[in-house]
């Protein structure tokens, strides 16, 4: 099988190519309203789904990492933003991944651009298995801009 620090290390690269990376998304058949980003790579392969009905904030999707046809990650997420954040999301997500640190599978515990903050609170951080809850506020006047509460884990067994 294949070490929980390959699989990591996949992740970062596979995500710096996903949406934050402004990747391509492309419709999902059968799905209507879903996109999805895919990412392969010696023998690994990531795949991005989520969905935001048209007229709507609230979104969600999730995460899986396979290695040789195996489901070996997955992480899941679901929440509401206003698009005026999507840009600062972006980019404290690329943030993350750029310096390979592990944060839940989103960005930074604090983030700011541009008169918006992003902050990242979890209980558990470890690639293994984690959870926690994203959120961005305007800085002069503290208004919500919107969150993602996420969670997800390893799916092949451990020694």
């Amino acid at each position: 099988m294949v070490a929980i620090a390959e699989i990591q290390k996949f992740f970062f690269e596979a995500m710096l190519q996903g949406w934050a990376g402004g990747a391509a998304k492309t419709e999902m058949p059968g799905m209507p309203d879903f996109k999805k980003i895919e990412y392969e790579h010696d023998g690994f392969k990531l795949l991005d789904c989520y969905s935001k009905s048209l007229g709507s904030r609230f979104s969600g999707g999730w995460t899986v990492i396979w290695f040789e046809g195996i489901p070996v990650w997955m992480m899941s997420y679901s929440g509401q933003y206003d698009p005026v954040a999507i840009p600062l999301l972006k980019e404290a997500l690329k943030a993350s991944y750029e310096h390979r640190r592990f944060e839940g599978g989103r960005g930074p515990v604090n983030f700011s651009r541009n008169g918006l903050t992003y902050s990242n609170q979890t209980g558990n951080w470890k690639f293994e298995q984690f959870d926690g809850r994203e959120a961005i506020h305007r800085i002069d006047d503290g208004r919500y801009l919107g969150h993602h509460q996420y969670s997800g884990h390893i799916l092949i067994g451990t020694r």
